[in-house]
């Protein structure tokens, strides 16, 4: 593994990237919806994709974002 960190960044409504020299980027954000999802945790299997844990004004959810 490459002990590279995501956290979900609420109060920003994205998901941070930090690499294990402390260098942080924004690696994804939820913009642009008529519900903007609020993420809450954030996690990654093998083949990277990643599972966003969120809620929004229309209830609590998982989204699945695939490989880059």
């Amino acid at each position: 593994t490459d002990n590279t960190i995501y956290v979900a960044d609420s109060k920003n409504n994205a998901i941070r990237k930090i690499t294990p020299d402390g260098n942080v980027t924004t690696f994804f954000t939820f913009t642009g919806l008529m519900s903007t999802p609020i993420p809450y945790g954030v996690t990654k299997d093998k083949n990277l994709n990643f599972f966003i844990t969120n809620r929004t004004n229309l209830g609590n959810g998982i989204k699945k974002l695939t490989k880059f």
